[in-house]
């Protein structure tokens, strides 16, 4: 399984999580099967609300789930449509994040908890 976290820097496991997934500066996609870290520069950090672009580039890379902070509505529906589930952390380092969901003890994120303005 491969699961991304939005992060704010290159360090894979040590980054810290981005408070929300469009304006993340890298991405951090750990493979829970090899144990390999990726970090993916986000072309688009500064992007305009609803337009996230770094959903297709996740998509290429065979992402199954994200974690993250926060997320916009768009973002939610377009990765839900694309079969990535997307669950929601306060966790402030990438591994805390990861820890946090291999115990089971995070929630999908809802149109409902979208942050608010996308």
């Amino acid at each position: 399984m491969k699961i991304c976290v939005p992060s704010m820097d290159d360090k894979g496991l040590q980054a810290p999580v981005s408070g929300h997934f469009g304006s993340a500066t890298t991405f951090t996609i750990f493979d829970t099967e090899t144990q390999e870290v990726e970090v993916l520069v986000n072309q688009n950090d500064h992007q305009h609300h609803g337009g996230c672009t770094p959903v297709g580039l996740l998509a290429e890379k065979k992402i199954n789930a994200i974690i993250c902070q926060g997320m916009g509505k768009n973002a939610i529906t377009r990765l839900s449509q694309g079969g990535i589930d997307v669950y929601v952390t306060q966790a402030n380092q990438v591994q805390m994040a990861l820890d946090e969901f291999q115990k089971g003890s995070l929630e999908k994120i809802s149109l409902d908890h979208a942050c608010p303005g996308h």
